[in-house]
Order: structure tokens, then sequence, then C-alpha cells
């Protein structure tokens, strides 16, 4: 018995060198019954400049709205307010960096 729990033991070891993470005592429980998996982190700054509308686009802001505006039109500022959709080719880089968006 005592062989098995340093062998257990041994890995949580491995774990937590090769990932540089501090686990607390729930996660020990965790790994020792099998059923850890770690989590991907959620880029902060993205998640503050992308929604998810309901038929699954993402939603942006649109860019040269924040300032030198006295030289811009009323109407060129009046569409800047109006949010955009990410294109197409940049969904994938978008996503990568939102794991669990719309979900």
């Amino acid at each position: 018995m005592l062989l098995i729990f340093t062998k257990v033991i041994n890995e949580i070891v491995k774990i937590t060198l090769f990932c540089e993470i501090n686990f607390s005592s729930d996660e020990l429980i965790d790994i020792l019954k099998g059923g850890w998996m770690p989590k991907i982190k959620t880029r902060r700054g993205a998640a503050k400049r992308f929604k998810i509308t309901a038929g699954g686009k993402i939603k942006r802001n649109k860019a040269y709205s924040s300032h030198i505006l006295t030289k811009k039109t009323k109407k060129r500022k009046r569409n800047l307010r109006a949010g955009g959709l990410v294109d197409k080719t940049n969904e994938r880089s978008v996503k990568k960096l939102l794991p669990y968006l719309g979900k």
C-alpha cells in the first residue's frame, strides 16, 4: 500500500514541476481519483473586446472612434458607434483566444 501511495505522490510531483502549478487540496484529491483536467485560460483582453451573437457570429467594436474626432464628420462618427462583425478569416484566431466563447 505504501509503495502505491509513493508512486502516486511521485506522479503528482512530476505534474506539478512540469506544469508549474500549485494545486489546492481539492485538486490533489481529484488527481488521486483520476478526474482532474487542466483548464484553458481565456485571454482577458480579448474577452473584453468580443461578444457572441445569437447566430454564433462574433461582434466587435469599430476602430478610430476614440480620439482626433474634430476632423471626422458627424456621419463618420455616427457610423463608428455601430458595432461590426469579425470577418470569417479572423474568426478562428479569435476563437483560439476565447476557448469558452458561446458555451
